[in-house]
């Protein structure tokens, strides 16, 4: 096991712009943190920096108290599993398993405990025999994963593991990976580009934008208190409802979503409303509320929205609704609420939890409060 520091990691091709942009970044001992973000952001590119599979143009990596940058891979002391498993189509799962091994000098009964070991962790006893084209992508992924395993590495490395599998793999394998993590205890870093698997797997999660890091926080933490515009629209499915809005000329409401509904101006930290000023204005689908039928919504308090698209999802059924004025807004309620599509509806956004956010240059202004609302898409 050991800690991680990247320090001004710096990777730069011939486009001009760097793909990874003087990082800075430290992980603790046994710490599970995932690099998220969408394609080109840098995210794969600082993996494999890491793992010695791409050269740096700046910086520092020091892995257990050494710097590693001027390192061959196989003497980093880290093992990756990659998206296509790279395992050996000529090999046994009990070959592909122990083949590191065996390069490093082990003996063939420290070779064959280890392999039985880590078999018998990832549940493969009875596939030792077999060869990849003969097991499913979850059983390859899991050979995948042992023989990164079976090295006992002081860093893990995940370059987007799961997305070859299929959805109901995926929700198993993520599900594997971080019980696996627990027991192991060693260091790992992940990346994907799917904000479920870094909500759901992440101690820590690190959302990455042009080569450079945009938040980083617990999953809730950057969830419920967005750092910018761009990591509020990016985590959280569906995506955060965004509409412009303004300060009004009294300097103490904010006006947004037409002129008959106005948010009073939070008193919050660092934040100085000034008259006129544009903002964005956010709220999560949860913070919708769909106004009781058969009430009368009070003036001021609800909008008034067209039902487009209604997904039933289970435990859940969420509403695409156009609010007038070209906006649209998606909504979290229960199934059974639930109105049809084409129903003209009244919602209640729940202002107390808005986000707002500088127009110009994107970032938050003044986060909600840190305790999430505890109800969710219920009736007004």
């Amino acid at each position: 096991m050991a800690d991680l520091h990247l320090r001004g990691l710096t990777r730069r091709y011939d486009t001009g712009r760097p793909a990874v942009d003087a990082i800075d970044l430290s992980v603790a001992d046994g710490e599970f943190v995932v690099l998220v973000g969408p394609s080109g952001c840098g995210k794969s590119t600082t993996l494999r920096m890491i793992a010695g599979l791409e050269p740096l143009d700046g910086g520092e990596i020091v892995l257990g108290g050494r710097p590693v940058q001027h390192l061959d891979p196989g003497a980093r002391d880290v093992a990756m599993v990659f998206q296509n498993y790279a395992l050996y189509p000529h090999m046994s799962v009990a070959r592909n398993l122990g083949f590191g091994l065996r390069k490093r000098g082990l003996s063939r009964t420290e070779r064959k405990s280890r392999v039985e070991e880590v078999a018998r962790l990832l549940e493969l006893d009875g596939l030792m025999a077999r060869k990849p084209a003969a097991l499913s992508g979850g059983q390859r992924q899991r050979v995948a994963m042992g023989r990164a395993i079976v090295r006992d590495p002081a860093l893990f490395l995940f370059d987007e593991p799961l997305s070859n599998l299929d959805a109901r793999l995926r929700t198993q394998m993520r599900t594997e990976i971080k019980r696996l993590a627990r027991v192991i205890e060693t260091t790992c870093i992940y990346v994907t580009h799917d904000q479920v698997e870094a909500m759901t797997m992440a101690d820590r999660v690190v959302v990455m934008r042009a080569g450079r890091i945009e938040q980083a926080g617990s999953p809730m933490e950057i969830y419920d208190r967005p750092a910018t515009r761009f990591v509020a629209e990016f985590l959280g499915a569906p995506a955060m409802t965004i509409v412009p809005a303004q300060i009004t000329q009294g300097g103490a409401r904010i006006e947004a979503f037409g002129a008959d509904l106005e948010v009073p101006v939070p008193r919050r930290a660092a934040f100085a409303p000034l008259a006129g000023q544009r903002l964005d204005l956010g709220l999560r689908p949860e913070d919708f509320h769909l106004w009781a039928p058969g009430s009368v919504p009070r003036p001021g308090t609800t909008l008034e929205a067209r039902v487009e698209v209604v997904e039933a999802l289970g435990v859940e059924t969420l509403l695409h609704v156009a609010l007038g004025a070209g906006l649209r807004a998606t909504a979290r309620t229960v199934p059974r609420a639930a109105p049809l599509t084409g129903a003209h509806i009244a919602l209640r956004p729940d202002l107390s939890r808005a986000h707002l956010f500088d127009a110009a240059t994107g970032a938050a202004l003044a986060p909600p409060p840190a305790t999430p609302a505890m109800m969710t898409g219920d009736l007004a």
